[in-house]
């Protein structure tokens, strides 16, 4: 048995509850949270910690401690306004083996119990075989989507969300996974708008759900594309944009906007750009000599220094009809060292780009794009 005993001392780092566990078995046991995983408020967060090894025949004191960091993604900064916590107990060396739920509630906090808040309005974004995924709304910041998948179904639940555009922008990103066992739910807040340049409120967003397989063996989930669905929501009127930068190609509608250079984390040099669609139709371009031949590699020439590249373009190449996206060109550090230059020192860039006014024929323009 776990029981809560009391509200420990916090730190700047992280909240802490106190607890004790007796082991009346015959064997010594280590609990600890279910892959390391909580639930608050039926959001699940991560970095919870309670390692508590306890003797047979012994009682023993712990500890459990919350992230606060994670909590203030979900406007949480007080216990106060956690109204549940749950705990899925593991054995703490497998953390496979499922023993049971710690329910933690404002009352055993000794915290007066809040007021019942109205139901926040639902859209369905998924709904298969029991398998649902709703949307309640926007987090506390309005920066993140409040998503929570619920499963009515007899197994475990798997399904993937990716974000695909959202205020004018294409979004080229990973997916965000929810798990869920059979009656059970799952709730994420998927911060949407870190990745949105130029980000004020959201206007509007489109999303791709998709059911996943876990791969057991080499444990990562699956996506199944074939069964994707997409949904779109709208906040408020489009987002308006102020294109910043000098143009570098214009081609039937569609525009190369160069916005300068920066460096990242490692020292790699970064050509920032931004690709613009007004043309009615997918485009995608190519940085490669020969773009029809996969083995041709991209030149780009650096202060006069020629060289050449297997790729040049960060992220995708592809580009929906009426959606903008950032085009980076990134030169590694070690390419940089090579040449005996740093980010700083590099004053030209040349490289030729090549235009496919549809993306899905091999016809196609090329550029020689000179930055100064």
């Amino acid at each position: 048995t776990v029981n809560l005993t009391g509200v420990g001392e916090s730190s700047d780092r992280w909240f802490v509850l106190d607890l004790a566990g007796e082991n009346r078995g015959s064997d010594k046991t280590a609990l600890g949270p279910y892959r390391g995983n909580a639930y608050v408020n039926d959001f699940q967060v991560y970095h919870c910690m309670m390692d508590m090894e306890i003797p047979a025949g012994l009682r023993m004191q712990g500890r459990l401690t919350l992230d606060r960091e994670e909590l203030q993604k979900l406007g949480i900064t007080d216990l106060s306004q956690m109204d549940t916590l749950r705990i899925v107990l593991a054995e703490y060396i497998t953390s496979e083996n499922r023993l049971g739920d710690i329910l933690i509630t404002r009352e055993d906090l000794g915290l007066q119990q809040a007021d019942a808040a109205e139901p926040a309005p639902e859209t369905v974004f998924y709904d298969r075989d029991g398998v649902k995924l709703v949307f309640t709304g926007l987090g506390a910041d309005g920066r993140s989507l409040d998503m929570t998948l619920r499963n009515e179904s007899g197994d475990r639940a798997i399904l993937g969300v990716r974000p695909v555009a959202a205020n004018g922008w294409q979004l080229n990103l990973g997916g965000w996974d929810f798990t869920a066992e059979a009656g059970e739910s799952s709730r994420q807040l998927i911060p949407v708008a870190d990745f949105i340049p130029d980000f004020t409120e959201l206007s509007d967003i489109r999303l791709q759900v998709y059911p996943c397989k876990r791969n057991a063996e080499l444990g990562f989930n699956e996506p199944q594309y074939d069964l994707a669905q997409e949904t779109e929501l709208t906040f408020g009127p489009a987002a308006q944009h102020e294109d910043r930068g000098s143009v570098l190609v214009e081609y039937q509608g569609v525009r190369l906007v160069f916005g300068g250079m920066d460096t990242n984390y490692y020292g790699d040099l970064i050509v920032k750009m931004t690709v613009i669609n007004e043309s009615g139709s997918t485009v995608r371009w190519n940085d490669s000599r020969e773009p029809n031949i996969g083995t041709s590699k991209a030149p780009c020439a650096l202060n006069g220094i020629d060289g050449e590249y297997y790729a040049l373009f960060d992220g995708a190449n592809r580009l929906e009809a009426g959606l903008r996206a950032e085009a980076d060109i990134r030169i590694s550090k070690d390419h940089l060292d090579a040449l005996g230059l740093s980010a700083g020192d590099v004053k030209t860039v040349d490289f030729i780009w090549s235009l496919y006014p549809d993306a899905d024929k091999i016809d196609y323009v090329q550029f020689n794009v000179q930055i100064r």
